[in-house]
């Protein structure tokens, strides 16, 4: 998950258009890998991990709140299945 995070910022030209399919394929598979080891975590520790005390219950919050912030997940896959189907129609012509 990291080094898709790093070799796609390292990639991203912030002076042009058309990051979009790199930047949610980013988001939305970190967020998705991040909620699931959270609630693994949850899972391990058991009525602990939802404690203030530790900190798997602030990584969990923060996991489900990547899910919402900055745009949902639909919303993302929406994004990258359109930008695929562009790409292909592009390399059809």
């Amino acid at each position: 998950m990291r080094a898709y995070v790093y070799d796609t910022a390292r990639q991203i030209d912030l002076a042009a258009s058309g990051n979009r399919l790199d930047s949610d394929g980013v988001k939305l598979f970190s967020t998705t890998i991040a909620k699931n080891i959270a609630d693994r975590a949850i899972q391990v520790l058991g009525g602990y991990g939802y404690v203030g005390e530790y900190v798997v219950e602030r990584l969990w919050r923060d996991a489900k709140l990547l899910e919402i912030g900055g745009g949902t997940l639909e919303g993302h896959q929406k994004n990258i299945t359109r930008d695929l189907k562009t790409d292909h129609e592009a390399i059809e012509r």
